[in-house]
């Protein structure tokens, strides 16, 4: 699930991808259990900070694309590996001398 929070001084808002945003103001609900999102006095607060997420260019569905993405890459490496087994030359072979400071 793609998920995101801002915050504004006491107003927290979070956007999770197919659910409904939740807004809380921290100072009155500190235990975030009233969801102001839909409440017209706070239409101002959800649009600014609704915008702010918007302008940093979160957009659920390119990151649930680079995901799936990456879990192809991942596949088609992991199934190369099988096939292959590579040695495992990105091990670092350590010996006791290696093991001191330079002055």
């Amino acid at each position: 699930m793609q998920q995101r929070m801002i915050r504004s001084g006491s107003w927290k808002l979070s956007v999770y991808d197919g659910e409904p945003p939740l807004l809380f103001d921290l100072s009155t609900d500190p235990d975030e259990r009233i969801n102001r999102a839909e409440d017209p006095d706070c239409a101002e607060v959800f649009q600014r900070l609704s915008a702010r997420l918007a302008h940093d260019g979160w957009r659920p569905e390119t990151v649930a694309a680079r995901m799936r993405e990456r879990r192809a890459e991942k596949d088609i490496l992991a199934a190369w590996a099988r096939e292959v087994q590579p040695a495992q030359t990105h091990v670092w072979e350590y010996t006791a001398d290696m093991n001191r400071l330079d002055n």
